[in-house]
């Protein structure tokens, strides 16, 4: 290798960042997963709002491995479709925490304010995010069809 072809290659990314996104998900969606899980299990005599609290974590982990799973698995570049489905992801896990926060905070004596901002925060932001994908869903396929 000459030394214009070895400076051409240096500077080539090392990796597709959609594919390291996808993989940083699904390590992620995992460790919470399996944190989540074993936190249940090994926590029996926890009350009943910990035991949600743990499910909780384990399911949107697993939903987030999940969705990483398929987004790896298409061989397409990132597309409004895969957009759309992360936005719904992320409305889904948010409106559980959201949940998950209300019905743990409800058997206190005082309530917790706090919780109660970062979670209407996180699902305004989530449902923004979701509005955002919306639009450019429909946009492209708009273009799609009249192209």
């Amino acid at each position: 290798m000459n030394s214009p072809e070895a400076a051409a290659t240096s500077h080539a990314p090392t990796a597709d960042p959609r594919r390291v996104g996808v993989s940083v998900a699904s390590i992620g969606g995992l460790t919470a997963a399996g944190l989540g899980g074993l936190l249940w299990i090994t926590d029996p005599a926890a009350p009943p709002r910990n035991t949600l609290a743990f499910g909780g974590v384990a399911l949107v982990g697993l939903a987030a491995a999940g969705y990483a799973r398929w987004a790896s698995a298409r061989r397409a570049p990132s597309s409004a479709r895969e957009r759309l489905i992360t936005a719904w992801l992320a409305v889904a896990a948010t409106n559980l925490f959201a949940l998950t926060a209300l019905v743990t905070t409800l058997g206190r004596e005082r309530a917790e304010p706090a919780i109660y901002a970062v979670a209407a925060a996180l699902l305004s932001l989530a449902y923004l995010n979701l509005a955002r994908a919306r639009r450019r869903a429909l946009r492209t396929t708009k273009v799609y069809r009249a192209g």
